[in-house]
């Protein structure tokens, strides 16, 4: 049997999703109201109150059209209410462009029509087993894959806040400010690809440098195997991130929300 409440609920506002500008704009806005209500009804009063919370918590916001104003009204407060983003890192160094593309075709891994590039199908299976049994791995022997992946690392480690998964590349240098983090499903799209080059591609610098632009071919979630399709970057409830550049065009999983690499 459905919820009573499963109509109105609006998941891709809430939970994970949720905003909190928009939460703490709403939750003054009905607090300012419920005030002025009791003016007239303290009975009024708390039912206002107790509906538009109900409303905040499934639905995200409240008053239409929050996420034009929210984003203003919560940089006024002295605390950055927005989740921390996912790592989005990469494992490689920066390289030619052209230099990277050449060794790919050549290696039989893209194939140019056009302008159009491909993923052959026999390099896209090598690389989905690969993730298949990176996945496997418990943590200790998989940062030890992406250390190996990785030019000029000295180690990896997991770290786990807030939500997010992410691995650590600690450089050869021993400085922290070299360090790079990635998402744990971009980690394993990306040593999963190093790995599936090996044999195909010589250089190692070339192999972790392809592994960034490789995710832009990703059909299903390294992490839970979900659809990924293309969609925007948004932020305060459907706003998007920078309102006079418009939405940033990224690859998602449908289903469990990670970010795999920006268009």
């Amino acid at each position: 049997m459905s919820s009573p409440l499963g109509s109105v609920r609006r998941p891709e506002h809430t939970g994970d999703r949720r905003c909190w500008p928009c939460t703490v704009a709403n939750s003054l806005v009905l607090v300012a109201v419920s005030v002025a209500v009791a003016f007239v009804s303290r009975v009024a009063a708390l039912a206002v109150l107790v509906l538009g919370a109900v409303a905040i918590a499934v639905r995200g916001y409240l008053v239409p059209y929050t996420p034009h104003f929210a984003p203003a009204l919560g940089a006024v407060f002295p605390v950055d209410f927005h989740e921390e983003p996912g790592p989005s890192g990469s494992l490689g160094r920066e390289a030619d462009g052209e230099d990277v593309l050449a060794a790919l075709v050549a290696a039989d891994v893209i194939v140019a029509d056009g302008e159009t590039l491909y993923l052959t199908d026999e390099f896209r299976e090598r690389w989905r087993r690969e993730v298949a049994a990176l996945r496997e791995l418990a943590d200790g022997r998989f940062v030890a894959a992406v250390a190996d992946a990785a030019p000029r690392a000295s180690g990896a480690r997991v770290e786990r806040r807030r939500g997010h998964t992410a691995v650590v590349v600690e450089p050869d240098t021993g400085s922290v400010t070299d360090e790079r983090r990635l998402a744990y499903p971009v980690a394993l799209a990306e040593v999963g690809a190093v790995r599936a080059l090996a044999g195909r591609v010589s250089d190692p610098g070339i192999r972790a440098a392809a592994a960034e632009p490789l995710r832009r071919f990703l059909e299903t979630c390294p992490s839970c195997e979900g659809r990924v399709e293309e969609t925007t970057a948004q932020q305060c409830c459907g706003a998007p991130t920078n309102p006079r550049e418009g939405p940033q065009a990224v690859l998602a999983c449908a289903d469990c929300g990670e970010r795999l690499a920006t268009l």
